[in-house]
Formats: structure tokens, sequence, C-alpha cells
């Protein structure tokens, strides 16, 4: 009982310990370490139960037993992270084969009492005495490659390397730099304006987090902050310092007399989800803000994910007159089905597909396509990176309503965007129409 988990069967944690202490101790030993985290477990919990996520892991740990080679000591370590000791790997290949036969013996679904259930498996794999010559580092190591597996595709394998440990050190420095720069207010927002494609108007100006001019991190990007405050749990308190800065710049230029709404980009993790209509709200009530000046863009993952509290939110958040744009379109699911039922205002077209504009059919097509769409369904359409006059002339041409990019202006502090504003109008607050009804007027209007 002291050695074995009394769930599975498998060893537990400390015997496992004990023998990778015991084989690492032998002369030129050599071993490959596997830890393997199911991908789905949570949601087995939460939609079925616990009882049946106990079930399922006894179901998988005969599974891995199957696969895995006589002489291999599996392990649960607990939750739903296994471990496995492979002794003597010829070579990296022959480790990665175990892992992939691991892998692989969970594609078919898992039949139980509770019925056929679908998991996968991410694994991380480190060498001895390649990456390590004690638990302490193997375990390190193997729990770094597990890391970068489980931020991968679903069934990633991944083994252990040098640049994969200077990419968590990253990490590491970014999130002490970003806990720090939100204690001390020392982070910074930057606007790219939107226009309107008829008379190149700014109709909007989207927010976009910085790292003031100096104080960024040595090798760091301002691009690699939300990943790490997602990572790291920094999310919910970087989401409202974003939003109460951009209500609060929209409330100055608006006292300035060039009112011009703000579009922020929101991550949507469940910690964010549950508490941002009370977010949104504080900030717009701190500024002194009209809901009008609000835009709110989120990505077709993040609703889909979530998508019957996400939706419900954010339309009442609409109902209050804030606009709802999906950004990214055309990148994620763009499954038509989902799309009806998004309380939307915009999309907005990624820039990949600009980007293609000009040097063949097909790009062109798809944005052209994707405008018909949007307007069919009342929507304002928004095209990202526009950086040439002739993607300008195309976008026109099939229709877009409204572009960001280079070419229309580049981010930059609010104080240098303030001379590119000439007075968007205030969208009056209260419910906002259904879309297709005669009441409905475009966001690009």
């Amino acid at each position: 009982m002291a050695e074995h988990d009394p769930l599975t069967g498998l060893a537990n944690r400390n015997r496992f310990l004990r023998a990778l202490e015991s084989v690492l101790a032998r002369p030129g030993a050599r071993v490959a370490l596997h830890l393997l985290d199911l991908d789905g477990f949570k949601e087995v919990n939460d939609s079925l139960g616990h009882p049946a996520g106990d079930r399922l892991l006894v179901a998988v740990a005969g599974r891995l037993a199957g696969a895995a080679d006589v002489g291999t000591l599996i392990a649960r370590l607990g939750g739903d992270e296994f471990a496995l000791l492979q002794p003597d790997p010829a070579d990296a290949d022959a480790a990665r084969r175990l892992a992939r036969r691991l892998t692989e013996s969970l594609e078919q679904p898992v039949v139980t009492v509770d019925g056929r259930i679908r998991v996968g498996a991410s694994v991380g794999i480190a060498l001895a005495p390649e990456h390590g010559r004690t638990v302490d580092e193997l375990l390190r190591h193997a729990d770094i490659a597990l890391y970068r597996a489980k931020a991968n595709a679903r069934g990633s394998i991944v083994l252990f390397s040098g640049e994969l440990a200077a990419a968590q050190a990253l990490r590491h420095r970014l999130a002490t730099a970003l806990e720090t720069a939100l204690q001390q207010g020392a982070l910074a927002l930057h606007f790219q304006p939107i226009r309107r494609l008829g008379d190149r108007r700014v109709v909007a100006c989207e927010a976009l987090l910085r790292w003031p001019e100096g104080r960024a991190p040595r090798g760091v990007s301002t691009g690699e902050l939300v990943a790490v405050a997602e990572e790291t749990g920094l999310v919910g308190p970087l989401t409202e310092w974003v939003l109460r800065t951009a209500c609060r710049q929209a409330r100055l230029w608006q006292e300035l007399g060039r009112p011009c709404p703000v579009a922020v980009n929101l991550s949507m993790t469940p910690t964010v989800l549950d508490r941002l209509e009370t977010v949104v709200e504080a900030a717009l009530d701190r500024a002194g803000l009209h809901p009008g000046l609000l835009e709110l863009e989120v990505t077709e993952g993040v609703l889909i994910r979530n998508f019957d509290q996400a939706t419900a939110r954010l339309e009442r958040l609409r109902r209050r007159g804030i606009k709802i744009a999906l950004d990214d379109f055309g990148t994620g699911y763009s499954a038509l089905a989902y799309l009806q039922r998004f309380p939307l205002d915009k999309l907005k077209i990624d820039r990949r597909f600009t980007g293609e504009l000009g040097t063949g059919p097909t790009a062109l097509a798809i944005v052209d396509a994707i405008v018909r769409l949007g307007h069919a369904l009342g929507l304002a359409i928004v095209v990202e990176g526009v950086e040439r006059e002739e993607q300008l002339r195309l976008l026109r041409e099939v229709g877009c309503d409204q572009a960001q990019g280079f070419l229309l202006g580049r981010p930059d502090t609010a104080e240098r965007i303030f001379d590119l504003l000439e007075g968007a109008p205030v969208i009056e607050p209260g419910r906002a129409p259904a879309r297709g009804t005669a009441g409905y007027v475009p966001a690009s209007a």
C-alpha cells in the first residue's frame, strides 16, 4: 500500500522516485523518463463526475501497461499525470517510439459504464545522462518538455532540449517582469487607428499593450505578454488594467472634443469570463465613459470553447451599447453554425489573407466571400494588416467597410494619435437592435 496507487494499482510517486534514484546511481546508466498528462481529463470530471474520471484513469492505466515494454516501470504520480521509466533506450528515437505507442494506445475511445470516452495524452521526455544525472534534474527537464507538449496540439510528444530550457527561463523572467510592471503601473497602451474605407476617416482605435520605451525585459517582445499572463494567472489583473486604461483614454478624447471608440482584445479565459461584466461595467463607470465608445474583440476559438457562458455575457454587454467584434476571422474554426449565434457587430479578417491580396485570385475570393457573408448577417467588415495601396483598392472593390494597418496608421501613443481623430459619432445607449431587423445599422454606417 505504501508503494502502489490505490486507484490504478500502478506504482505511486514514492516508489517511482526511489526507482529512478536507484537507476541513476548506477555507473553509465541510461534511462528515459516519460511524463504523460491526459488531454481533456478535466472535461470528463466536469461533465460526468469524479467517479467517472476515476474509472477512466483505471482504464488508461491498463492501456499504458499494455503498450509499454517489458521492464518499464509505470506510475501514477497524481491526478491525471503518469510517469514511465524506460531502461536502457538505444537512443532518443527509441524513447520517441515508446511515447508514440503510449499515445496511440489512447486514440480509440475508452469504454466504461459511463459510455465511450475519448481522451488523449501529451508526453514530455528527458534522457539520462544527456538531460540530467539527478532525479531533480531529470524530472524538471521532463516537466519542461511536457509543458511544451501540452501547449502544442493534442497528443504531442516533446523531447527536452536546451532551447526548451531557455524558453522556459524566458517565460519565467517575463512573468516576473509582468507582475512587477502591473504592481508599479509600468505598462502602456498604444493605439492603432481603424479607418473607414470610403473616406479614410478614423472610426475607432485598437488598444495594444506595450512596454514603455526602454522598460521591456531584454529578449522579450510584447507579443508574448498575453500568453504568459494566461499561463501564470495574471490575465485577470492585466485585463482589468487594459480596460480601465483604455476607457480612461477614450473619455479623455471625448472631453477634448474628438470622441473615438476604443477596441480592446479579450483573452476570455475562465478567470476573465467569470467577472467580465463586472470588470467592464466598473471600467466604464470609473471613467464615466459612454458604452458606445467601447468595443470588445474576441476570437472564434475562445467563444466556441466557452460558447453558452461567453455568448450570454457578451449579449448582455452588447445590449448596453458596447460593440462586439470577432477577431482573426478565417484562421480558427469559422463555423457558420456558430457564427449566426454569436452576438456580433463586426468581423475582423485576419492579416494573413490581406498579405496575399494581389498575389493571386484565391485570397481575394476568400475575402469577397467573407464580406458577402458578413453583410448578409448585418455585420461590418474590418480588415487587418493593410500595408499597400493595391490591397486597399482591392478591399474597396469587394466592399470592405473598415481597415487597419501600417498604410493607414501605425500604433502610437494616445497623444500622437489624437491629431488623427475627427470625432466619431457616439451611439446612443440601450438595447442594440437584432441583426436583420429594420432598426439595425451596421457599425460602418
